[in-house]
């Protein structure tokens, strides 16, 4: 209309048909008040733009339904080949029963529109449809019989009222819905195809918005139908089969003009509720019955009330209500059930699913991220010194390593996937544990030097808790605090580098044990250290008792054995014999090995394992060991 100059009443707000002209809403029915369009004097003065706007018009109109129902039919049909419905399973269950509620709150709100909010017609059909979903839920009686009776004994006692007070169809106009008249089936393609020319284009594109929003509102009203369908009712439903079914039969829709169509979940439990399963053979009944009014007429559809139509939808709302919105709250927490309402309410404010499924979609993930804040993402709480590798030492040594440790290691293991709400608490609590140190005075012997993440069980991490940790990094290296990472494989080093978790490969480690074992290393150098800077410059003999020490140590480890000089006969080397060994080669004992010798490690290191790599598998991998024993240990298998 714009087009072609006609101001179209549609371009103000205000206004309403009424009759066929356009009115000012709320206006009395005065000349002034009406707006022709088309019609009258102003058919008179665009009679050729009138006759080019209706043809162009019809033939616009329903390229525009044909292109949305055929992109719909692509879409279904992708979807199902490609199994993305799969990720339908993922909605929440107060999602999917708020989705319901609204469905019957809407099967409710066309109940009453169908009987124009009249209530001599919508408290008969609420009196019957209502009980009747209570009887076909409680199995009383035969649901093949009750049903039937119950739908169409209303419809003959209409009927036998009518005509027994001598009316007709014509006095019963408010009972009755505005007579249909019948178009031959053809005109759909000839004043489509037939007339392409007329087709609008510039018209057509300029709905792409709207056709955007309605193939998305379309899409999950489908999807959630379907899933609907497994929760209302108790059938299996193969999801892509359907999707691909609705697929399949909308481009037949599209080459017949026709809006999109798939299965309605009021139509489903009236159809179980009738036959008792939930086969095809509706379906088909009904398909078969459009086809028939599709080739001949329409018009046996204008004997049927309006009151006939809202029983069917009360029938059908009924168990929403009663299952759903009501039934719900016997299984869901109160907070669960708040969100119903919310999503239910919005739902009839805003009358568009969409916006219903945004704000769904928002409380699911504000519930998920307030869920997963008070879930912990460590196997328990940090703990100072309670880990050590598995390098046995001298117990005057590891009694020296387990003191500093205590005082400078912390140990978090990580499980799950962190989730940056779950990680500001662990980051939270060791920030507040630095800090607690400075603040305290506490000396820098003395403080946290190592900060080991174990990620052993854990899943992974998303983007914001690498920003967090990347944080915490920082703030750590501005106090001293090393952050270590083991278990860390080559793509997750990789990964962990690109996210400045990081420096270098010294940061990460392949097991907790190699963790350990490197700060233990750390640990004794910085002894060394001290004693060297401290202790031996001290005086002369210090450091002259100290080398004597580590040249005894190094030629034998029989010091403790032999405690007293007079033990010694003869040299206690001439009673060993060499074995050679090499790394991850040789095996000294198995469980069920008998007769073997004591064995003294003179150099290299000997570990303890529970198990052993599989030969025959390439990929097995050496599992951490129980001990490992350098110089001066004996070895009694």
């Amino acid at each position: 209309a714009t087009q072609l100059e006609l101001d179209h009443p549609l371009s103000s707000r205000r206004l309403v048909e009424v009759g066929g002209i356009w009115r000012r809403l709320g206006a009395a029915s005065s000349s002034d008040s009406a707006v022709e369009f088309c019609s009258g004097q102003h058919l008179e003065a665009n009679l050729v733009n009138c006759q080019i706007y209706h043809d162009e018009l019809r033939a616009t109109v329903i390229f525009t339904v044909a292109m949305s129902s055929l992109i719909l039919a692509f879409v279904f049909f992708i979807s199902g080949r490609f199994n993305l419905t799969r990720f339908a399973c993922y909605v929440p269950t107060c999602v999917m029963e708020a989705f319901m509620s609204c469905v019957g709150y809407k099967v409710f709100k066309y109940a009453l529109h169908f009987c124009n909010y009249d209530a001599r017609q919508f408290v008969p059909a609420a009196s019957v449809g209502v009980p009747l979903y209570f009887i076909k839920a409680y199995h009383i009686g035969n649901p093949a019989v009750v049903i039937p009776l119950m739908l169409f004994i209303p419809l003959a006692i209409f009927y036998v009222s009518l005509y027994g007070s001598g009316h007709d169809l014509e006095h019963a106009e408010t009972w009755m819905f505005p007579p249909m008249k019948n178009v031959e089936f053809w005109a759909i393609w000839a004043d489509s195809i037939g007339r392409h020319g007329n087709v609008n284009i510039k018209a057509w594109l300029a709905t792409i918005p709207e056709l955007a929003i309605m193939v998305v509102v379309c899409f999950l009203d489908c999807l959630l139908k379907i899933l609907g369908t497994e929760g209302k009712l108790p059938v299996k439903v193969d999801k892509h089969r359907e999707m691909q079914i609705v697929g399949v039969g909308n481009v037949l829709t599209a080459a017949c003009g026709s809006s999109v169509g798939y299965m309605q979940l009021k139509f489903n439990v009236i159809n179980f509720g009738i036959l008792g399963n939930m086969n095809r053979r509706g379906g088909f009944m009904y398909a078969f019955l459009c086809l028939l009014t599709f080739f001949t007429s329409i018009e046996h559809f204008n004997y049927l009330p309006r009151f006939f139509l809202s029983i069917l939808l009360f029938f059908a709302g009924a168990g929403f209500v009663a299952e759903n919105l009501w039934g719900s709250r016997k299984y869901l927490s109160l907070r669960e059930w708040c969100q119903i309402l919310l999503i239910l309410a919005v739902f009839i404010i805003a009358q568009d699913l969409l916006y219903a499924v945004i704000v769904g979609v928002v409380l699911t993930c504000a519930d998920f991220i307030l869920t997963y804040a008070r879930v912990p993402c460590t196997v328990h709480s940090p703990e100072r010194g309670s880990e050590t590798s598995t390098i046995r030492r001298a117990p005057a040594l590891t009694s020296s390593l387990h003191h500093i440790m205590h005082n400078w290691v912390l140990v978090v293991r990580l499980k799950g996937f962190i989730f940056f709400a779950s990680a500001q608490g662990l980051v939270a609590q060791l920030r507040d544990m630095m800090e607690k140190e400075e603040k305290d005075g506490v000396r820098k012997y003395r403080r946290l030097h190592f900060v080991i993440f174990d990620c052993e069980l854990m899943d992974g991490m998303d983007a914001s808790t690498a920003k967090v940790l990347r944080k915490l990094r920082m703030d750590a290296e501005a106090q001293g605090v090393t952050l270590l990472y083991t278990h860390a494989t080559p793509a997750f080093q990789f990964k962990l580098m690109s996210q400045e978790l990081i420096a270098g490969d010294h940061q990460a480690f392949v097991d907790l044990d190699e963790a350990l074992h490197s700060i233990e290393d750390t640990i004794l150098e910085y002894r060394q250290a001290l004693q060297e800077n401290r202790w031996n410059k001290l005086h002369p003999a210090f450091a002259a008792a100290q080398s004597a020490v580590f040249k005894r140590a190094k030629f034998e480890p029989f010091k403790d054995v032999f405690k007293a000089e007079s033990a010694r006969h003869g040299c206690p080397w001439s009673y060993c014999s060499k074995r050679p060994i090499h790394a991850n080669t040789t095996l000294l004992w198995k469980p069920g090995q008998l007769n073997v010798g004591l064995y003294l490690v003179h150099t290299g290191s000997v570990a303890l394992f529970r198990e052993l790599p599989d030969p025959d598998v390439h990929t097995s991998s050496w599992p951490s060991p129980v001990a490992v024993y350098r110089q001066g240990w004996f070895l009694n298998p």
